[in-house]
Parts: C-alpha cells; sequence; structure tokens
C-alpha cells in the first residue's frame, strides 16, 4: 500500500474497522504511521491523514472495552481481563474451575465452549483462547448469523442443565464468538448455581431480559437460561432492547424465526430439538457462512 492508498481508505472510511482490516490492527496502525507521518510523507494532507488515523485507532482501541456484571473487560484476539469487584470475580473463577472438572463423554466435547485457562492474580481474572474470538457486546450480525450463534448458545445451556446447573447470566458481556470455527466461549460464571436452588443473583444490567416469574418464586429453572438466550439473539439481529418490536415487520428478519425467538421455552432438550427442525423448514440444509469480523 502506498501513502496516498492510504490517505484515500482514510478519507473514506466511516468506521475504525475500514481502516484496520487484518487480525493485528496495533501492527497495522504501526505501519500506517509510517507511510503517513508528515515527518517522512509528502503528501499535501500527510497531517490530515495522520490526524485521521489516530481518530480511527483511539476508537479501535476504545471497542476493546467494555463492562459487565463485576467491573469492566478489556479483550484481545486471544484473552479477556475483567478488573472490578473482587468477589465476583472469585466467584466466577471458582465456577470456571468447576465446569472444567466434568469430565462425561458429553463434558469433553463442551470444554470448547470454555476458555481454555483461566487464572486470578492481583484482582484481574483473565481467561485465554487459542482462537481469535469476539465477544458478542454492542455486535450486530446478519440473521444467517445468529441462527448458528443462537443455537450454540442452546447447545451450551442444554450441556449446563444435563449437568444439573443454571448459568442464570448469560448475555452480551459473557459469551465470545470464534469467527474461523462458529465456535463459542462462555467467559462469565458470576451467576452459575444448581438448577432448581434458590436464586440469589442476576445481572442487574439485564434484569428486564429474565423471565418475571422468578421474581415470585426466586427458584433457578431452565427456562432462565432459554429466556435470556433468546433475548441475546434479539440483540445480535439488532434490538439491543432484547424486547424485539424493533424487529418486527423487518425485510432482514423471518418473521416465523422472531416469533419463535419471542415464544417462552422451558425445557432445553427440547427446544434446540424444535429449533433445528425450525431452521430445517426455513433454510433447508444447514450451509457454513463465513464469518468476516
Amino acid at each position: 500500500m502506498t501513502a496516498n492508498d492510504l490517505l484515500i481508505r482514510l478519507t473514506s472510511a466511516t468506521t475504525h474497522k475500514n481502516v484496520f482490516v487484518t487480525n493485528n490492527p496495533a501492527k497495522e496502525y504501526k505501519e500506517y504511521l509510517k507511510l503517513i507521518h508528515p515527518d517522512v510523507c509528502m503528501l499535501a494532507n500527510a497531517h490530515h491523514a495522520t490526524t485521521l488515523l489516530n481518530q480511527f485507532f483511539d476508537a479501535y482501541q476504545s471497542s476493546l472495552t467494555y463492562p459487565d456484571d463485576a467491573g469492566t473487560t478489556t479483550y484481545t484476539n486471544h484473552s479477556c481481563t475483567t478488573k472490578g469487584n473482587d468477589a465476583l470475580l472469585e466467584l466466577s473463577y471458582q465456577n470456571y474451575k468447576k465446569l472444567t472438572t466434568l469430565n462425561d463423554p458429553a463434558s469433553l466435547h463442551f470444554k470448547q465452549y470454555l476458555p481454555q485457562s483461566g487464572q486470578l492474580v492481583n484482582g484481574l481474572l483473565t481467561f485465554t483462547t487459542p482462537n481469535r474470538i469476539v465477544p458478542l457486546y454492542n455486535l450486530q450480525l446478519p440473521q444467517k448469523h445468529v441462527c448458528w450463534i443462537f443455537s450454540r448458545l442452546i447447545e451450551f445451556v442444554g450441556w449446563l442443565h444435563q449437568n444439573g446447573y443454571s448459568h442464570n447470566g448469560i448475555n452480551p458481556a459473557s459469551f465470545y464468538i470464534v469467527p474461523q470455527t462458529h465456535g463459542l466461549i462462555c467467559t462469565s460464571f458470576y451467576h452459575l448455581t444448581r438448577l432448581d436452588a434458590k436464586l440469589n443473583t442476576i445481572s442487574a444490567a439485564h434484569k428486564s431480559w429474565y423471565p418475571n416469574d422468578i421474581f415470585i418464586h426466586k427458584k433457578t429453572t431452565q427456562n432462565i437460561d432459554l429466556e435470556l438466550a433468546q433475548r441475546t439473539a434479539i440483540y445480535l439481529l439488532g434490538d439491543q432492547s432484547g424486547n424485539g418490536i424493533k424487529l418486527k415487520k423487518s425485510p432482514d428478519i423471518n418473521q416465523t424465526l422472531l416469533d419463535f425467538l419471542l415464544t417462552p421455552h422451558h425445557n432445553s432438550y427440547d427446544t434446540y430439538t424444535d429449533y433445528r427442525q425450525l431452521l430445517q423448514k426455513l433454510f433447508g440444509k444447514p450451509q457454513f457462512h463465513v464469518l468476516d469480523l
């Protein structure tokens, strides 16, 4: 790329994603700076281009941090680190380790939904993964990608329910996707508890996403995770409220699919089976859609 090519890219870009197009924006930034900085570039607009480059890089860096139930999470391509409430971080870490000890045949498969490793050091909870990850937080995707993400969410909660657990905190701040493999990684476990036990905590930021009846019986049931997964899918479709009203009559959203996401479900196995049958009916045989993020 020449300095003039970069200048054209910068002046036409509307988001940092138009500028930094590889998996290593920090490296790109340094390389671009060598091309466009006024000290080395003779183009008349070099100073303006450098200002734009810095603004887009600042936007990229700010996009790497988001709030979660314990405090603030910062992520890279292969890790996420949360700082905040020490007690919640300790609880999440211990619950993560609890899940990693499950060794039945199904769990050996579903551990791919967990980070490869985790550590809690000096008040910082860090999870790592060998593959590049992208958080669901503040993400909007085409329907074809939300379909497989929701499928992964239901698979994950079905595994938890099979082992007698309820996550109770499914939301965009608690999951990452692996674009390359269509994988899903859960990175927060603050509210994990046994099924049919007393529900002690919920995600305050997503209180309106929970089934209304839990505030009466205050008990962990399968429909909690299912409802939260459905709301998360609606969020990813473009309605961050999670209630789906914004998506009604949208030409980009299959309304039968939306109706399924808005309908209460109470058993994770039945929900997964019904959902896969619905996808077959609506879209035919499963296809792998490349996700370029």
